[in-house]
């Protein structure tokens, strides 16, 4: 974000020198009433009135016209700072299951709400206020009598905006962090929006909810009430002041120390002087929001994006992958939930990923695919560190199923496609070799079906095919496939070992995690693991053999050619 301060800096400057502007011409106003005061009333020349109405049109014109340029600049800085953060921001929110305190989107939640503060009204009296001396200056010229009540009233609105500061910045950040813990609980509502309702817990994930939403409603109920208190305060203070240059002024008309102009014009200045301030406080609780939205993004972004050159560009891989040593926990402090695996694979090799439940095997899986850093140790592509692979170089020779197969808001072709502009040969290639593409057919849409965030419209079984249908779009070197048959019959399981075949023929390196031996039918090498460590590595039979485990069966009606599209 450092380079992004110099040329932020000089558009604030610029609408600061247009801001200029616009205060001189507030100017007209005043001056207009003092000129008809004393010089038309007493003379009763009528050119005069008709010349200083023009010239003040002329004036009130141009206060329009920089008053919507500055608003024009500052809504075009905003977008331009969306555009440099945006991207980098998003990949880093991807990237970060929880980084800075924030999970999700929250880094462009933060984002927009700095944008919106910036290209808003709410930012305005911050430029307008440092004009507050100037008419000040004015009113003092008029006469001294008037700059005292003038300057006892700024400095009165000045004490109340640092106790306005005070007393709502605490219940401000408060309600900021329980906010976002709401949104976060809400996310993860919605992610598990069936287990939700299936199993009758939206009373009580409500009342979670509730519990910390009545915590952010209680602090922004505490910070308004504060700062409605030094609102009313402020605003009886601008309006007696108001009053009280009134009442000086027409004592000192009466004294003839003062033109009746003047008196007028110096009200009028006074509420001018003191508008900013007292605006600056009503709009109190975006710029505390926009504060803390950006310091947020100024942790986040330190921590994540800056200064992580992008690293050279490798040779498209051919599928050798390997793990020395690799160490994995997730969190500093707790044990690993993978220790010391090593283990080599050529192209073409098929390894089959077998152990009880919570042995890492999924843990083992993501760190194949880059979801996960190793720990200790190097997981290498082609000899080469994954890290030292971007994941948009990398990705589309990586095929990867989750355990929970994820699609999103789109059509079943842009799915398959990894949501780019679908290749229609490649689509419905990876749906023949998933054994989808009959499936495909058979919906309304076809393969211009959209489905819903997360698959939605489609059933279990369905989402892992069209998944698998995604894993290996585009002939990948690398395809790791988490439990693939776990939603699957006995069709789909037929589906998926031709798959496997194909891709094993193709010489692509396949890692397959399993419960059932059946889908070790096209392993070449076998990885054992056990409670994170590995306990044996090898050709497939003579893992199994040491493991006394049972020849794998033919697998009737498995298909060992690729499915028809």
């Amino acid at each position: 974000m450092k380079e992004l301060r110099s040329p932020t800096l000089r558009v604030f400057l610029i609408v600061l020198a247009i801001s200029c502007g616009v205060n001189v011409l507030l100017l007209a106003s005043p001056i207009y009433m003092l000129q008809v005061y004393d010089r038309v009333l007493t003379t009763g020349h009528t050119e005069t009135l008709l010349y200083l109405t023009i010239i003040v049109g002329f004036a009130l014109a141009g206060l329009a016209v920089f008053d919507a340029m500055r608003l024009w600049v500052l809504s075009r800085l905003s977008h331009w700072l969306g555009d440099q953060l945006s991207p980098q921001l998003f990949m880093a929110s991807l990237d970060q299951e929880e980084a800075a305190g924030y999970r999700g989107a929250g880094p462009l939640r933060d984002l927009r709400q700095v944008q919106s503060f910036i290209g808003g009204q709410s930012i305005l009296p911050f430029f307008d206020a440092p004009w507050a001396p100037f008419f000040l200056l004015i009113i003092w010229m008029l006469h001294w009598w008037l700059g005292v009540v003038a300057v006892v009233a700024g400095c009165l609105l000045l004490i109340l905006s640092l106790v306005n500061e005070k007393i709502t910045r605490e219940p401000l950040q408060k309600a900021n962090s329980a906010q976002t813990a709401s949104f976060n609980l809400m996310d993860g509502y919605a992610r598990n929006f069936e287990v939700v309702r299936a199993m009758g817990m939206v009373p009580n994930l409500y009342g979670s909810w509730r519990r910390v939403e009545q915590n952010v409603g209680r602090n922004f109920g505490l910070a308004t009430e504060n700062g409605g208190l030094i609102s009313g305060i402020s605003k009886f203070v601008r309006l007696t002041a108001q009053m009280a240059v009134l009442g000086f002024g027409a004592l000192l008309v009466l004294q003839g120390k003062l033109s009746a102009g003047s008196m007028i014009a110096g009200s009028i200045l006074m509420g001018r002087a003191l508008a900013p301030i007292e605006q600056a406080l009503g709009t109190w609780k975006a710029f505390v929001g926009a504060r803390g939205s950006f310091k947020r993004l100024q942790e986040f972004w330190e921590a994540e994006c800056e200064d992580k050159n992008e690293p050279m560009q490798l040779p498209a891989p051919v599928g050798h992958v390997s793990m020395e040593a690799v160490s994995f926990a997730p969190d500093l402090g707790k044990p690993p939930v993978l220790k010391a695996v090593t283990f080599g694979l050529e192209p073409g090799d098929v390894m089959g990923l077998i152990g009880p439940s919570a042995s890492g095997k999924t843990t083992l899986c993501r760190l194949l695919v880059g979801v996960h850093r190793a720990t200790k140790g190097s997981v290498r592509i082609d000899k080469a560190d994954i890290s030292h692979w971007t994941s948009d170089r990398l990705g589309p020779f990586i095929g990867y199923l989750p355990q929970d197969v994820e699609l999103f808001s789109g059509t079943i072709a842009q799915n398959i496609a990894r949501m780019g502009q679908p290749d229609a040969d490649k689509v419905v290639e990876a749906a023949g070799y998933a054994n989808v593409h009959d499936m495909i057919l058979g919906l309304p849409g076809g393969y211009d079906t959209k489905i819903g965030p997360g698959g939605l419209g489609l059933s279990a079984g369905q989402r892992q095919r069209v998944g698998l249908a995604r894993a290996i779009y585009g002939e990948p070197k690398i395809v790791v496939l988490d439990e693939p048959n776990a939603n699957l019959d006995h069709d789909g399981e037929d589906a998926l070992l031709a798959a496997i075949e194909h891709l094993k023929s193709s010489g692509t390196t396949v890692v397959i995690s399993v419960h059932q031996p059946k889908m070790l039918l096209h392993a070449t090498k076998v990885l054992v693991l056990r409670n994170g460590f590995m306990q044996g590595f090898g050709p497939r039979d003579e893992i199994l053999r040491k493991m006394n485990t049972a020849a794998i069966p033919a697998v009737s009606g498995a298909s060992t050619n690729k499915a028809s599209a």
